[in-house]
């Protein structure tokens, strides 16, 4: 079992998740009110240089090198890691200003309760590797990408290109990077198990038992981590679980008559036909409208008559229109009373999908006006965010 990220809260308990929103809304006010508008603007300045110390950490393994019940000395943790002594010691000194370790007596590192969940977390460990290797570089040539290919919503018009020297695609650099798919997949997995995104909102908010003995197909699904979920809890349905890479991906052994994986790009003809269920969970926001409505157009020849599509994905809003916590805040990703909070956020996703793939996150009618585009005769059934899930679900029926 993976070490919590922050302290549960009972998703049943309506009352203490509200109350604990309603303090996570005043998070921003309060720390404005404390320092000011400067500082506030100063320390966004800072952010990156957080970044230098996780991606040393990562990338040299001193979590896993610190010992994780007794000290370890400066000069023995660099022969150990490789790094020289007086930058791994300013280095790792600036990480204890965040809770990653701390020097118990002088010249000595000891592991904090957050240093040592990067020691023992393997999956966090791959999110911190993700992040500062494959997101962070292609994000700073961001803006840079933007003013060369203006308005472009072409997936090779973004900063990996330009770090490339020729146009490519982020998934395709992943694809091909050292740790890159084991990693992504380790990323979205430690995703799903934050707070509001686990598989339980679409297990329980689909009628999953009416279709019996049917076939669902999840596009794009990574481990196949939903599909385990829903199987778990509806025992006579099977499911495909499809993605650009699927090779190494494996299931309980009593789930495995039901689940099987296929190499598939959804930018191709489906090769599942006549299935009840087709479904993406957040996945399209990672793309253009141009590749969304490909997607959607490539799954036509293989729908029956009555075909649910769902879509689990983000819903922005305008700002203003619900709770602060709903807008910003998505996931903790590291314990607040060790570390810092650090949000995923709807806004922040936006920018992350722009900046890396010139994907989006999109409001509910732009949801639906994509498929109304991609075919009329895909019929809109409907959008719902179940209370507490950060991701809402979209409902379609194919009616030729």
């Amino acid at each position: 079992m993976r070490t919590a990220l922050a302290t549960p809260v009972d998703v049943s308990d309506k009352a203490a998740q509200t109350a604990r929103l309603d303090i996570i809304d005043m998070i921003p006010d309060l720390q404005l009110k404390l320092i000011g508008e400067q500082a506030m603007i100063r320390n966004m300045t800072w952010s990156p240089l957080n970044l230098v110390t996780l991606q040393v950490i990562s990338r040299c393994k001193i979590a896993q090198h610190v010992p994780l019940d007794t000290p370890i000395s400066y000069t023995d943790l660099s022969a150990i890691c490789s790094v020289p002594e007086h930058p791994l010691k300013r280095l790792l000194r600036h990480a204890m200003t965040n809770r990653l370790f701390c020097e118990p007596t002088k010249n000595h590192v000891a592991h904090t309760p957050a240093s040592r969940l990067l020691a023992a977390d393997k999956k966090l460990d791959s999110w911190v590797f993700f992040l500062v290797e494959y997101f962070w570089p292609a994000t700073t040539r961001a803006v840079d990408a933007m003013q060369k290919w203006p308005g472009s919503s072409n997936p090779t018009e973004v900063g990996v290109s330009l770090i490339a020297g020729e146009q490519t695609t982020w998934f395709k650099e992943i694809a091909k990077a050292d740790r890159g798919i084991a990693s992504f997949r380790d990323s979205m997995a430690v995703v799903s198990e934050g707070e509001g995104w686990q598989d339980l909102y679409l297990v329980e908010n689909f009628p999953w038992g009416e279709i019996g003995k049917g076939v669902v197909v999840d596009i794009g699904g990574a481990s196949g981590h939903t599909s385990m979920a829903i199987a778990e809890a509806y025992p006579d349905l099977k499911f495909v679980v499809q993605d650009l890479h699927t090779e190494g991906n494996d299931v309980p052994a009593h789930l495995k008559e039901r689940i099987t994986f296929m190499d598939h790009d959804m930018l191709n003809p489906q090769p599942i036909k006549d299935a009840d269920v087709y479904f993406w969970r957040a996945v399209l926001h990672n793309h253009p409208d141009s590749v969304v409505l490909k997607s959607f157009q490539n799954l036509i020849p293989a729908l029956k008559s009555g075909a649910k599509i769902i879509i689990q994905d983000f819903g922005l809003t305008a700002p203003g229109e619900g709770r602060l916590a709903d807008e910003s805040y998505e996931r903790q990703v590291i314990l607040l009373y060790v570390l810092s909070w650090i949000f995923t956020k709807d806004r922040m996703m936006d920018v992350m999908m722009m900046s890396l793939m010139n994907g989006k996150e999109r409001e509910r009618e732009e949801w639906k006006a994509l498929f109304e585009e991609a075919d009329p005769r895909y019929k809109w059934g409907g959008a719902m965010r179940p209370d507490g899930s950060r991701l809402w679900i979209y409902t379609v029926t194919w009616e030729p």
